[in-house]
């Protein structure tokens, strides 16, 4: 039985790491719940603390995977409707998804930015600033993958190290 929970709590760091490349998939919860599974089946016990930090950091980094590109977008002298397109291209690259693979990860930015471009250019009429503006979400879009990779990567060491 130990043994399924462990190979279960593998599979979710699998799928936390995955999931930054393929957004259908929820990588740092994964990530999270292989660390609540080894503490509720009693294979290592974390702190009460330490697992509302756990919480805590997954919950930030899915505000944050939202927040990021808008973020950027505005940074780069984008406005609403830059912000709304982004969001809007971000949630159609889900829909590609089955087609796409791995290459997913591609399509999310290339919606994005197509989603930021085209909001901006349907209000401001300007070529330059809806592209700055793209290039923004762009770059809100890639820190938000980075500080998922850094938490499945945390949270990774963390259920190795519970073994030693």
């Amino acid at each position: 039985m130990e043994s399924l929970v462990i190979i279960a709590g593998f599979v979710l760091l699998l799928i936390g790491f995955i999931g930054i490349f393929l957004p259908i998939f929820p990588s740092t919860l994964a990530s999270y719940a292989s660390l609540l599974l080894l503490h509720f089946s009693g294979i290592h016990s974390f702190h009460f603390l330490s697992l509302m930090v756990f919480a805590l950091i997954t919950l930030l980094s899915f505000v944050i995977d939202y927040i990021l590109p808008i973020w950027g977008a505005k940074k780069y002298g984008g406005t609403k409707s830059g912000m709304i397109g982004a969001m809007i291209g971000g949630i159609l690259s889900i829909f590609t998804l089955p087609f796409f693979g791995f290459f997913g990860i591609i399509i999310l930015f290339i919606f994005t930015f197509i989603g930021a471009f085209l909001g901006e250019i349907i209000v401001q009429k300007n070529r330059q600033i809806s592209y700055n503006a793209a290039y923004g979400a762009i770059i809100g879009l890639f820190l938000s993958s980075i500080g998922k990779f850094i938490i499945a990567l945390i949270f990774t060491f963390i259920y190795i190290f519970s073994f030693l």
